[in-house]
């Protein structure tokens, strides 16, 4: 076995003589017998568990064309590379081959890295000696493949992708839905030299922007509420329900488009209504803007004709969503022209996502939320509580970037928006109306940003000649956003600061319980960045804030298995740094390097009890009513969608680190990187830092940003935070995660100094990983998870 760390470039172009070519007695049988025998051969190419290529099935001949030639990156302990020419035929004697096999072509991994390339045309051999020494056709391909150290990663351009870097941006980055003033520590932004801002509200903008807009407002999302209320303090008399808000602005003649998942499970027929599995409100969107000058589409994710059955194509819509979320619309560029203005992020323009950085529990249940109340984790009501609080990040992007975002609406609208409203579409490079939006590249806080999604043509039309594309049966997948966390974990110097709802993956490399269905390459990016950090010898950490649990009860089949997938990925992640620090001969341990958190909430209750609790006749009624009205805590549910690399570059948007938003095939997705070209690490040709810590480090927004969100969470802002790569910088959050945890699961009732917790995770000596404690706190959901044997992966990974 070894590694296979970088990008394989792979060629299939064609085949020859792949059925008329020397075969076995029973095949020549076959041929005889039926002479209009034809096969429909494709072609797969496997790095052990991992499948990487899978070609489009050429019909009904034996010297097939494929063309393809794409890229990907690898990070994959394999011994062998296999070409496997495979057919799907009309003739069913085919079927009773050994997986329909037509040939192999094999290399070892070792002539891999050796530098050996395979080109031309290469003959195919069988499984058995004596099929091996027989001619089973050739195929002409080219496979070579490019270790790390000779990719060019330095650069922060992603390369290839469908949209290039857009220089000349300007990027507002938000923390939760709402901020309100003063709530933002000003000692984040003033140790940067930059202005504190008076408030930065997510939902305050759009709202905003939406009210302003002349021409058009485009709306992509998982879930859209119509009667979500965006404005809840200050001006929240003049603010009207974003449905309400959205019928307006259509009457005033802006072109209103929403384009949003279609949850197959949700019904509202005269004899039957289903809120479905997510209860996403898309049959109150549609009823309530039926017959109204809004263009609705409410599409779901859906099959082709490459499916391998009915119950497969099925399967699609069923276990896969439409999940990125993003808001486009013009705003007034020079008073004469009009210039587009995107928000992207992991907030929909729904329930339960209003909160601000207090993450109150039930404060808030008599006021800010008593009409938007939200707990998916436990059997709560509005009356008593807790609410779930909500974590989460979003950005405005001014700029060309704005525009590729709304060229992402575009493709998917054409691709799934029903015929009828195919001219809904506006255009919106009409230079009579519209400007680039460009701003001076000179200004040292101008932002350069890409646009990175994760979706295949059954759900948009993409352009074949643009780059960045690669293909599954033929058919085009985007899965940008994974090449983007691919190479800005690989270019990284100092820190990763990861931010999100779901942490799992690399299943091909776990140590237990390998699968084929969640192999995305980032976990297993990080570790191999901290273990070459380790041989040389420098400093790194990566720091992760996950939710305690994912939504949903924790003791549920699907919740527990999504909990064992991503203890299964984290004990990977340590067990590899333990090995890498004992190879090194390191007295340093795992958590020097790597290190998740969670964040959680509780509020003790105030001198003459709680007035906003319900109390005597209609009090507590349920059993997590009575339990929470007295351990009083929650876990704050971490939404967000974020890496931070170097305090110079974020990686922001919908998409999980879990196979279905990095997959590309799966649930489609939506992401932006952004940076400061002007705030950027110092660093030499090589890519090595240029200067000591101090002198190298950014001085941006990004850093600003992060500081914020340690604020957020740890109340504190102590000169450590300065350096996230330090061993005192990891040992005061692992500090201030332990403080927080003791009080989070504490027999006193305290209201918590800060939100940041140490997951319950134990790191051994022998570097295994066990649980704290065996449940979650007021659940029966165990922290190791469960492997159910009645959920398809798919579904959880």
């Amino acid at each position: 076995m070894v590694l296979l760390h970088g990008r394989l470039r792979v060629g299939i172009y064609e085949g020859r003589e792949l059925w008329s070519s020397d075969r076995s007695l029973r095949e020549r049988c076959v041929q005889s017998c039926l002479s209009s025998l034809v096969i429909d051969p494709y072609v797969t190419v496997r790095l052990g568990l991992k499948r990487i290529v899978k070609t489009a099935t050429i019909q009904n001949t034996d010297t097939p064309e494929w063309g393809l030639d794409e890229s990907y990156d690898l990070a994959n302990d394999v011994s062998k590379l296999v070409v496997h020419v495979k057919a799907n035929s009309s003739a069913m004697c085919i079927r009773l081959s050994p997986h329909k096999s037509l040939g192999y072509i094999k290399v070892d991994a070792e002539e891999l890295v050796a530098g050996k390339a395979l080109s031309g045309w290469l003959p195919l051999q069988g499984r058995t000696r004596l099929s091996r020494e027989k001619n089973r056709g050739q195929l002409r391909l080219l496979i070579k493949f490019t270790p790390l150290a000779d990719l060019q990663v330095n650069d922060p351009h992603v390369m290839p992708c469908y949209w290039p870097v857009r220089h000349g941006c300007r990027v507002t980055l938000y923390q939760d839905a709402h901020t309100p003033k003063g709530s933002l520590a000003p000692s984040a932004f003033e140790s940067q030299g930059l202005a504190v801002p008076e408030t930065v509200s997510a939902w305050t903008d759009i709202y905003q922007a939406i009210s302003d807009a002349r021409h058009v407002i485009y709306i992509m999302g998982w879930s859209v509420w119509v009667d979500v209320v965006m404005i809840r303090e200050g001006d929240q008399a003049v603010a009207m329900p974003l449905g309400q808000l959205l019928l307006k602005k259509a009457d005033e003649g802006v072109r209103v488009n929403l384009l949003v998942w279609d949850e197959v499970l949700s019904t509202d027929l005269p004899f039957f209504h289903s809120t479905g599995l997510m209860d996403t409100k898309d049959e109150q969107l549609r009823d309530f803007f039926k017959n109204t000058k809004v263009n609705t589409a409410i599409v779901p994710r859906v099959a082709d004709d490459t499916a391998k059955n009915s119950i497969a194509g099925a399967s699609v819509s069923g276990l896969f969503t439409h999940h990125s979320k993003a808001v486009v619309v013009d705003a007034d560029a020079d008073g004469t022209k009009r210039r587009l203005v995107a928000f992207v992020g992991g907030l929909d323009l729904t329930y339960g996502r209003y909160d601000t950085p207090s993450h109150d529990l039930f404060q808030t249940l008599r006021t800010t939320h008593s009409e938007d109340f939200h707990n998916a984790c436990f059997n709560v009501t509005k009356e008593n509580g807790p609410r779930e609080p909500w974590h989460d990040i979003h950005c405005r992007l001014d700029g060309g970037i704005a525009r590729d975002v709304a060229e992402y609406i575009e493709e998917r609208w054409r691709g799934q928006a029903s015929q009828k409203l195919q001219d809904a579409l506006v255009d919106l490079d009409d230079a009579a109306v519209y400007v680039p939006g460009s701003f001076s590249t000179k200004d040292k806080n101008t932002w350069s940003a890409q646009m990175f999604r994760s979706c295949d043509e059954r759900s948009a039309h993409m352009n074949v000649e643009r780059g960045g594309l690669v293909t599954k049966k033929g058919r085009l997948i985007d899965k940008s956003i994974q090449r983007a966390y691919v190479h800005h974990i690989r270019r990284a110097q100092r820190f990763i600061y990861i931010e999100n709802q779901y942490f799992l993956g690399s299943s091909h490399e776990w140590v237990h319980d390998r699968h084929k269905d969640a192999q995305h390459l980032v976990p297993l990016e990080l570790v191999l960045k901290i273990e070459d950090k380790i041989r040389r010898k420098e400093r790194f950490a990566v720091y992760v804030t996950i939710p305690l649990w994912s939504e949903g009860p924790a003791a549920d089949k699907a919740t527990q298995e999504v909990i064992f997938w991503q203890y299964r990925t984290i004990e990977m992640m340590y067990s590899r740094v333990h090995e890498a620090l004992k190879e090194a001969g390191s007295t340093a341990k795992a958590t020097d390097y790597l290190n998740f958190f969670c964040l959680g909430n509780r509020e003790a209750v105030a001198p003459g009890g709680d007035s906003n609790v319900v109390e005597g006749e209609g009090a507590a009624s349920t059993p997590d009513e009575v339990l929470l009205a007295k351990t009083r805590r929650h876990q704050i549910y971490v939404h967000s969608k974020m890496m931070i690399v170097d305090d110079e570059v974020i990686l922001l948007g919908s998409a999980n680190v879990n196979e279905r938003s990095m997959n590309g095939a799966r649930d489609t997705e939506a992401a932006v990187g952004a940076y400061q070209p002007h705030h950027m690490l110092k660093r030499t040709d090589e890519g090595e830092l240029d200067g000591h810590t101090a002198q190298v480090y950014p001085n941006g927004d990004v850093a600003a940003f992060r500081k914020s969100l340690w604020i957020e969470h740890t109340s504190v802002m102590p000169d450590v935070f300065r350096d996230p790569a330090s061993l005192a910088c990891v040992h005061r959050m692992r500090e201030l995660g332990e403080e927080g945890w003791q009080e989070f699961v504490g027999e006193e009732v305290v209201t918590m100094k800060h939100h940041l917790m140490l997951y319950p995770y134990v790191l051994e000596e022998d570097g295994e990983v066990e649980p704290r404690i065996k449940y979650f706190p007021d659940t029966q959901g165990t922290i190791k998870g469960d492997d159910s044997i009645l959920l398809p992966n798919l579904l959880t990974a």
